[in-house]
């Protein structure tokens, strides 16, 4: 899966969790489950992620399981949003964060990652930049990333552009630092995992509008767009066509990815994705390098 060989990687994880269940190794069964998590959230529909989650946090609670539980409780919250179900992303991080003294060095970095984006999405910005000292703190001790760590270092390095998008002057300092270090770290994904390619661009663009790039900006959201239909990515999709709207110079072209994103969002029921849409319908393109958000 981490070479979007999904139908492939798909089937071999069902084949794993069928047979975890035959042998009630609840263990086992909920390291497939976070891995076919992870492929539809990936390749398919974000409501197709949650509720494999649900199950899995289903069994993590009924083995008593303190490190699964927390792995599927982390691992929900981006889905979540995209799903438009703000409120339960908060629920279910106030749930892990009750487990974080139990949780092994998989799932804190992914809370703090995570707990950063949902607290920006949520009205709750102040709280981003101590998620983020502490998610990069934790994954800079880790010698390795892993494949399944793309979702919570997106989360992540989106929080941190998010917060330098929206502070001004000097109050960017914090916030741009720690996007660049995100995105190094989505960087070295990338050399290892090619499904982190699209992502990284994608997010790249962003840095390059914030620094007064637009060119550089426009040249890595289409980059990022051809790597997403490439790997077979329909979310990475959709968000490349949003970023291409947003900051489009020509109405006509705004227009046209405005209505792919909506397509590929109304396909995905990814009603949260959706929403953030609505803004982009009438107001005029960004000024690069301009605080916005």
């Amino acid at each position: 899966m981490s070479f979007g060989r999904w139908e492939e990687g798909l089937r071999d994880v069902e084949r794993g969790v069928t047979t975890a269940r035959r042998l009630n190794d609840r263990f086992t069964l909920c390291i497939g489950l976070e891995a076919l998590g992870m492929g539809l959230e990936l390749a398919r529909e974000p409501l197709a992620a949650q509720d494999v989650r649900e199950s899995m946090l289903k069994v993590a609670n009924d083995a008593a399981n303190v490190i699964t539980t927390t792995w599927a409780l982390t691992q929900m919250a981006p889905t979540l949003l995209q799903l438009g179900r703000h409120e339960e992303a908060v629920q279910r991080l106030r749930e892990a964060s009750a487990l974080l003294p139990f949780a092994d060095a998989l799932a804190l970095p992914r809370y703090h990652c995570n707990a950063a984006l949902v607290a920006r999405r949520t009205g709750e910005p102040a709280r981003v930049p101590s998620h983020a000292r502490d998610a990069l703190r934790l994954l800079h001790r880790r010698p390795l990333l892993l494949w399944s760590d793309l979702s919570a270092l997106t989360s992540l390095a989106e929080a941190c552009l998010e917060q330098w998008e929206g502070a001004g002057g000097a109050q960017a300092t914090e916030p741009r630092a720690q996007a660049l270090a995100a995105l190094r770290l989505l960087r070295k994904m990338s050399r290892l995992y090619p499904i982190a390619l699209g992502r990284t661009a994608r997010l790249e663009g962003t840095r390059a509008w914030l620094e007064g790039r637009p060119e550089h900006a426009r040249r890595h959201w289409r980059r990022a767009l051809e790597l997403a239909l490439q790997h077979r990515m329909p979310t990475d999709e959709g968000l490349a066509h949003r970023e291409l709207a947003r900051h489009a110079p020509e109405p006509d072209t705004r227009a046209l990815h405005l209505a792919e994103a909506r397509r590929v969002f109304l396909q995905l029921g990814a009603t949260g994705s959706l929403r953030s849409l609505d803004t982009l319908e009438s107001p005029s393109p960004l000024a690069p390098g301009k605080a916005h958000g």
